[in-house]
Formats: C-alpha cells, structure tokens, sequence
C-alpha cells in the first residue's frame, strides 16, 4: 500500500503524479479540483489508457486529499484513504517513509490497462499468507526476468526502495507456489540513474525458479530480511514480461561490470558457462558430425527416451548428453540401442564412405533434475569445445509412447538383459504413469444378475467381441444360475458395435451379464482387476472370452474343489484344443538360454492327449489366466494382476507365484473340462512391438523371482518337479 495526500496547493493547481518504468507511465494521477475527483490512467506506448475517476471531498479547499495506491504483480488499485503517510507537497517532493503492500486480490485485464477499483476502507488489507494485516514494509520490483536452461533458474532484473547499506547484507528468500526457499538466490548491487537516491537496483539468479505456461514466474515474490528493519518484498511489477535469453545474458554481463556489491564472482560464473541459447550451434561448425534426434517421449521430468541418427566418421565427439533445466545426463552411448537407418546410408554413403547400416539409435537419457524444461542436447567434442543441439518438444504418451519404444527394433538375443536393464524401468514408468490417470468407468446391464451371486466371471473383451455371444450362447444351457457374468471392454472404439451385440445376444439367450465400459484400453490385467472391482460373488473367475465349458457343472466342479481343500488357494480348468488335446492342464517354467537363462512359462503335455488315469486335481506350479478361480477376498488382497506386465504376459505366473508366497498351493482340476481357442480373444497380434512386450514381461518377472532368491525364497515346485 501506498498512501500520498495531494496538499491544498497542489489541489488547486490540478497538478499530477506518475508512477514511471522505462519510457511508460504505468500510474497518471491527476486531480481536477473544479469536478473533485481524482482522475486515473497509464500512458503506455504512447498511447493514453481509458480514464478511471474516483470522487473526492474538499473543506472549502481547508482539507488535503490522501490516496491509497496498492500495487501487485498483476495491477494497480486505488482508494481514497483516512490518513496520510505520504504528502506531495507543492513541488511534489516526496516526505516521510513509504509504506508498500501486496494486494492479492489486483487484476490487469490486459497489460498496460489498469484494472481500478475503490476499496472498502472497513476491509482490512492483508497480504498473502500472513495472519492479521500486514505490517508497514518497503517494496521491491522485478523489472525483467529470463529462464536460462543452461543455468538451471532465473535471471531476474529490478530495484529496490531502499538504500543499499540496509539491504546488501540481507538473508534472500524465495516464494514459490509450494513453499519457501530461503538463502539460496545469488545478488548483486549495482546503482540505476533512473532511480537517483530512492533506490538499489539489483540482478538476482534464483536456481530452479522456471517460467510458467503464462511466461509469469513460478516464482511468486522473493522477501529481503534486512539487519534491522522489516521484511521488504520483491514483485513483479505491472506488465513485466520475459526477456529473451540472449537479452538476459548481455544484461548480467553489462549489469555486473557496474555492480560494486554481492554475489558478483558468483554471478560471473555463470557467465562462464556454456549457454544454451534456443539454436544449434553444432551445424555451424561445418564439421563432419551428425547428430540428429527426430522424437522426444517424455519418461517423467528430465528423463526421456530419444530417437535419432549419428554419423561421426572421424571420431571427433568424446559424448553426447541430454540437458535438461542445468542438469545433465550420462553419455547416451551408456544406455543406447543401435537402430537400422538405411535412408541414413543412402544419403551420406558417397560422402562418407559409410557401409554399417546401423546409424540410428534409440537411447534412455535421465538428466536428474525433478524440474520440468526443455531438452537439448549438449555435444561434447575432442577440441575440448561444448556445442549445443535443440530437440523437438515430447511426443507421445500411454501406449502410444510404450509401443514406439518397444516396436522401435527386435532386440537382438545377446543384448536382451542389457537392454531390459536400461529400458526396462523407464518402460514401466510410462506404463504406470497411464495406468495412474484417472478413467471414466460406466456399466450396462443386460437382465437381472442374482443378488447374492456365488462365482464372479470377469471376461476381458479386446478383438474378438463376437465371442460374447457364442459364450453367452453356451451359458444359456444352464448351470450359470447362481453366478454373476461380468465382460470387460478392452477396446473402448468398439463401444457402439459391442452394446448392439450385447442387446441381440440377451434378446436371443436370456442370460443376464453386465459389461464394464473404461474410457481407455488399459490391457488384460488391468481390465480383469476392473471386473474384480465390480464383482460381488465369494468366487472369482478370471476367463478369457475365447474359452468354452464343455459340461454346465464346469464351474460348480471348480467351486467344489476350491471349498473342499483348504490350502488349494487358486484352481483352473483342463483347457483342450478343438481335436480334444491338451492346451493346458498345468503350468511350469523353463529356462531359455537364448534370452539369458530366464525363465519362461510352459505348458507340459501341450499337443498331447492327456494320459489314461489322470482324474481329479493336477498339482502345478502356476495356472494360465485364461481361466483361474479363486476366492475373491484372496483376490482383492493381493490386488488382482499386477499391472506392471504390460498388455498382458506373465501376470498368471505372477499371481500364482504370490499366492504360493501365502503357503497355499495351485492345481488344474481334470474333471472340468473346456475348449480353448488360445490367443483368439486378442485378435491380430502380428505387430512386432507384440514380441517385445513379453520380453519386457518376462524381464519383470525375473527380476522379481531374482530378488525372491536374493531374499532366500525360491520358486515354488511341486515333490519331483
């Protein structure tokens, strides 16, 4: 707050007052006694701003007129006020202290054009944070401010109201949107003509203070604590905008050669720098060295996986790093994938006598910085000189991003551990980044579900949707009337055909069902722990939709098995191909040698038929997911399929394996028999990103099974196995 009183004098000679930055009257004051009212406005870019007029009172010309002006980041208010602080007097020399203040609740509607209001002298004026009102306190301004990647925070230009003997010594803090950080901003001082005696200017580095999407700072004030004295608060001041980097550059370079107090080595070292400026400066060079990166996928702030080409036929780069926000990774050569480029060799193969087809790479860079920038990359060469490249802005997300990385190449067999090592983590990052963000769920349903249903079947829905009504066909033979069937679309585009199919099937069958409808293709495990949300039976039944009970007691039979033994923690099915053998009557691993030893899961006796004499329940190491039965308070506790196997690979083992981990044991019962398509609920799954999922799967599966052994627990096997 700002508070000035107008003396008789002055009144009578209609005199003004401005509020100046550079060339531009940010505040015209002028009283006009003949109309008593004080009339307001800017005079920005030569150009007059509208007038606003507040009504003022004289006492035969006995009585001054005091004003109160409050002045914020975004604007400027005015109100008449009670008392005066501040008297312009006849030559309108400024008398007695000044008192500033923040007013949180000041708008520009647009820069340069006051957004005015008359304030309520009853209200009390508090500023932000601060319980009670705020206390008489000089003010500061941030004139100008720049972002600079390569220094890591901002660059900030401005003034203060206040000697510099009060305030070179001051403990500096920073205001964020999400706290306070005190003591880290580095200052120098420096005298400004334009401000005379009334002020300090300075230049102010505030590390990890980034622009917001609004070019404001994130940055809501700094706070100077002088020796004595209260705290002064620094804001922006009205209409201040960014700066250019290259601006802000040669502004410290010319503001430092005139400071005579602060952080000045400090400062100067920045300058040091390599600076990051917004261009390439490695083409310029001329030098035969491509780097080019032509996508960018954001794994989380300040990592990213990239794509792109290098040729360096004379070895004249020592590394490349991702840069981000003054944090810089470790050579992307340390975590890179060499791709197939031929469009590479055909164009440079004259020029450069190239034959390795290999000048592509994909690489997983993570620079450690928390804070959201821009990347570029920063090209260290054998000269010992630093060059700089920008990068495109992130592309892709979810999936999308998931199936670039992953369908990018077929990792060759050698380089499998390594690469999972490296691409491994961050994939699972961005799969639980999508997995994390929030989904709209809705649910049709088809007839009456029993109230108090004994088995939930939860059957993802994804390519195959037509098998719904062959199964609810099959299910219409009975046996099924005391349990709930619940279908989960996986394929949220195929909404409109599935509910038309689902009308027709419940017209024609009369089997009641409901689907659950998510606004997102999420993958098997995640859309089966969606079904065991919605379910409502003792039992749960994860099915595939491409699975076919051959009697009607096929689930009462694995019911009965679950209840009559205690320490059976989970039961499936004898799954049979269309010519009566085996699909899967147990599950086990097997170690492959061609991807490092990992093991993977195997069906015994698949193609076969099954032996003469098998009867009952087959102990096993695991079960398939295409059709397991469990309690579903079991269920719910160990949170159904971990949703870290991507798509769908490997949560089955997963699970039986943590089901294992209670003590309890798995089995496939022989007496409940059904036919399995195997794999034709997916549809077409002929993408080659498909056969690098299940790498990635089985890499997550290992690495677990790896820690369990670390940890003295090995996997689970049934006497002889």
């Amino acid at each position: 707050m700002l508070a000035f009183t107008f003396s008789n004098i002055a009144i009578k000679r209609g005199d003004s007052v401005n509020f100046v930055r550079n060339d531009d009257v940010v505040l015209h004051i002028k009283i006009r006694s003949e109309e008593s009212e004080l009339v307001i406005n800017s005079f920005i870019g030569g150009v007059w701003g509208k007038e606003e007029k507040i009504p003022v009172a004289t006492d035969d010309g006995n009585s001054n007129v005091s004003i109160e002006v409050f002045i914020h980041g975004n604007g400027i208010r005015i109100s008449a006020a009670a008392e005066p602080v501040l008297r312009i007097e006849d030559r309108f020399a400024i008398l007695g202290d000044i008192s500033l203040f923040i007013q949180p609740s000041i708008s520009m509607r647009h820069a340069g054009r006051l957004d005015l209001e008359a304030e309520d002298p009853a209200s009390p004026r508090q500023a932000p944070g601060v319980d009670g009102p705020e206390t008489a306190s000089e003010i500061g301004y941030i004139d100008s401010f720049s972002y600079i990647p390569s220094f890591g925070g901002i660059i900030l230009f401005g003034w203060v109201r206040a000697p510099w003997d009060d305030v070179h010594r001051s403990v500096v803090t920073a205001v964020f949107e999400d706290g306070e950080v005190a003591g880290i901003p580095l200052t120098a001082w420096h005298k400004r003509s334009d401000l005379g005696d009334i002020g300090t200017g300075y230049v102010m580095f505030v590390p990890g203070a980034m622009p917001g999407a609004d070019g404001a700072p994130v940055l809501h004030r700094l706070r100077l604590a002088p020796a004595q004295g209260g705290p002064l608060h620094i804001v922006p001041s009205p209409g201040v905008g960014p700066s250019t980097e290259l601006q802000a550059v040669q502004m410290l370079r010319d503001t430092l050669q005139r400071a005579f107090s602060g952080d000045t080595a400090e400062l100067q070292a920045l300058l040091k720098r390599p600076i990051y400026l917004g261009v390439d400066t490695l083409t310029p060079l001329g030098l035969p060295i491509h780097v080019e990166v032509d996508e960018v996928i954001e794994v989380r702030p300040g990592a990213a996986f990239l794509f792109g080409w290098m040729l360096d036929t004379q070895d004249l780069v020592t590394s490349v790093h991702l840069c981000c926000c003054a944090s810089s990774s470790r050579p992307l050569a340390d975590a890179r994938l060499a791709l197939e480029r031929n469009d590479i060799v055909e164009a440079y193969a004259k020029q450069y006598g190239i034959t390795d087809s290999r000048a592509g790479f994909i690489a997983f860079a993570d620079t450690g910085s928390a804070k959201r920038g821009p990347f570029f990359l920063e090209v260290r060469l054998a000269t010992g000189k630093i060059v700089f490249k920008p990068l495109p802005p992130p592309s892709r997300a979810g999936v999308a991003a998931i199936r670039r990385v992953l369908g990018a190449t077929l990792i060759p067999a050698d380089e499998v551990q390594r690469v999972f090592d490296t691409f491994g983590p961050p994939i699972l990052d961005l799969n639980r980044r999508r997995l994390a963000r929030p989904m709209e769920v809705s649910v049709a349903t088809f007839g009456t579900p029993p109230a108090s249903p004994r088995c939930s079947l939860v059957i993802p829905l994804y390519g195959r949707l037509d098998f719904l009504r062959y199964q609810l066909a099959l299910f219409s033979a009975g046996g099924l009337e005391q349990d709930e069937i619940l279908y989960v679309l996986d394929e949220p585009a195929r909404k409109g055909l599935l509910l038309d199919m689902a009308h027709s099937a419940h017209a024609s069958f009369q089997v009641p069902f409901r689907i659950i409808l998510p606004a997102e293709n999420r993958g098997f495990g995640p859309a089966s722990n969606l079904g065991m949300q919605h379910a409502q039976g003792r039992y749960v039944c994860f099915l595939n939709s491409d699975v076919f009970p051959e009697r009607t007691d096929f689930f009462d039979t694995l019911v009965r098995a679950l209840e009559a033994d205690p320490g059976l923690g989970v039961v499936g099915g004898l799954l049979l191909f269309a010519d009566s053998s085996v699909q899967h009557a147990s599950m086990d691993y097997e170690a492959l040698p061609q991807f490092g030893d990992w093991l993977f899961p195997t069906h015994p006796g698949k193609g076969r038929l099954l032996p003469a004499g098998t009867a009952g329940l087959i102990p096993s190491p695991a079960i398939t997911g295409a059709c397991m039965l469990l309690a579903r308070d079991l269920a719910m506790e160990l949170g159904g399929f971990d949703p870290d196997y991507v798509i769908g690979d490997f949560e089955d083992a997963d699970l039986c394996d943590r089901i294992v981990r209670r003590g309890l044991r798995c089995a496939v019962d022989s007496r409940a028999r059904a036919y399995h398509l195997e794999r034709q609920s997916q549809g077409d799954s002929a993408n080659a990103w498909r056969h690098n999922v299940t790498l990635l799967n089985a890499w997550t599966f290992n690495r677990r099974l790896g820690a369990a052994r670390d940890a003295g627990r090995v996997l689970a096997r049934e006497p002889g196995r």
